[in-house]
């Protein structure tokens, strides 16, 4: 059980967390420079094997549809390079990670979320969607890290799971004093994410906690809808594939479709079309 004397900054001390990859400074600095370079960004990109690899195979996904492209400069032209600085947050979020037959389910699963939220903002005109997508990808980080350092972590993330009523989150809290969404939360911000972005994962289980972030407004409603957009998406995933089975959608639903002002047939067509989309590029083994 969780020592409740302790401090969630003593907690969080003791649980070992991916620490900033120097790369992610290097494209910082590169990205923001006035005499900025296309080529000078590719060749950093290509000494990253993970990195590489994920713009890759994002390029190749339903958000982009390039199909069979192995360039990285032609997946920076796709993609955009002012937008790389998110996505490279989400890829090498997961090299960074311990890696296992759990945790790499567990990507497996964030890869199709962070996937099919970026669909769904595609679909409904939203801007950014390298912020979604990187939402998508990065907001569940704290269960992978809580995983690998707690023995029985599995079993209260059951617990949670199967709870109709609670907030996921309580069951975490009880046992161990932190939860993964604030330790998602603290990652992203040590990765340099911005507020809003922080504010989402802290709250994608309790969103009307976001009241008490005290974000201006347009960052409050970009957080919220960062939130929607994964909670559809994971609910049409686990819809599509029968795994991950949580009860969020049943608490969320309501918040999701008034977030993103959709009534229930819009809705279904929305999933549908999103679901569509992911099977014609295979991403679900179809």
């Amino acid at each position: 059980m969780s020592d409740e004397s302790k401090t969630f900054e003593q907690v969080v001390s003791d649980i070992p967390l991916p620490a900033c990859p120097a790369v992610l400074i290097q494209i910082d600095h590169l990205i923001g420079r006035a005499d900025f370079d296309f080529g000078e960004l590719s060749a950093l990109i290509r000494k990253d094997v993970a990195l590489s690899a994920g713009l890759i195979k994002l390029s190749n996904s339903p958000v982009y549809s390039l199909r069979h492209n192995t360039s990285i400069p032609l997946a920076l032209q796709m993609i955009g390079a002012r937008n790389v600085a998110f996505y490279a947050r989400a890829f090498l979020l997961q090299s960074s990670v311990a890696n296992g037959s759990s945790t790499t389910r567990f990507w497996d699963s964030s890869w199709r979320v962070a996937e099919m939220s970026a669909r769904l903002a595609k679909q409904l005109h939203k801007d950014k969607h390298d912020e979604v997508f990187t939402f998508g990808l990065f907001r569940d980080v704290g269960i992978a890290v809580l995983m690998t350092h707690y023995a029985n972590y599995k079993a209260i993330l059951n617990q949670a799971n199967q709870d109709a009523e609670q907030v996921f989150t309580e069951h975490e809290n009880r046992e161990y004093g932190v939860n993964h969404a604030q330790v998602g939360a603290f990652i992203a911000a040590d990765w340099h994410l911005p507020d809003y972005f922080v504010a989402a994962i802290h709250c994608h289980h309790d969103p009307a906690s976001l009241q008490a972030m005290a974000l201006p407004a347009a960052a409050q409603q970009r957080a919220m809808e960062m939130i929607a957009l994964a909670q559809i998406a994971e609910h049409a995933v686990q819809q599509r594939t029968g795994l991950s089975q949580t009860h969020e959608w049943v608490k969320l639903k309501d918040f999701c479709m008034n977030t993103l002002q959709l009534a229930e047939p819009a809705l279904d067509e929305l999933i549908a079309s999103a679901v569509a989309a992911c099977i014609s590029a295979g991403d679900f083994g179809e």
